[in-house]
């Protein structure tokens, strides 16, 4: 899979799969994500991804902090075991870099990890 690409068998897209994690999944939560999991059917980590409005009005916040974790999850997406993920954006992930938001991440990424 090329960094450049995200494709839909890596991502949650219907309401019930989200509804799934979210009932049943662990959560971690730092500063910046709260990060809920759940293990699924052997295969790719999949994930799902919610930036309210509450986190930012203006939606250009909230999409460059949706292209934060999309890029962080691809590039930890090989090392990272079969399991849905839903990332939410806490209201502190608009204030901080794109460097506060990835390291973030990839201490997510890493307690996740086998």
């Amino acid at each position: 899979m090329s960094n450049a690409q995200f494709p839909l068998r890596i991502r949650l897209r219907q309401a019930a799969e989200y509804k799934k994690v979210f009932s049943s999944g662990r959560r971690q939560t730092d500063a910046c994500f709260t990060v809920i999991s759940l293990v699924s059917e052997p295969g790719a980590a999949r994930l799902g991804m919610v930036v309210s409005k509450k986190v930012s009005k203006l939606a250009v916040q909230r999409n460059r902090i949706k292209r934060q974790v999309r890029e962080s999850f691809r590039h930890h997406h090989p090392d990272l075991p079969a399991r849905d993920l839903v990332v939410m954006a806490r209201y502190s992930a608009a204030a901080r870099s794109n460097q506060e938001l990835a390291a973030s991440l990839q201490q997510h990424w890493r307690k996740l990890s086998p």
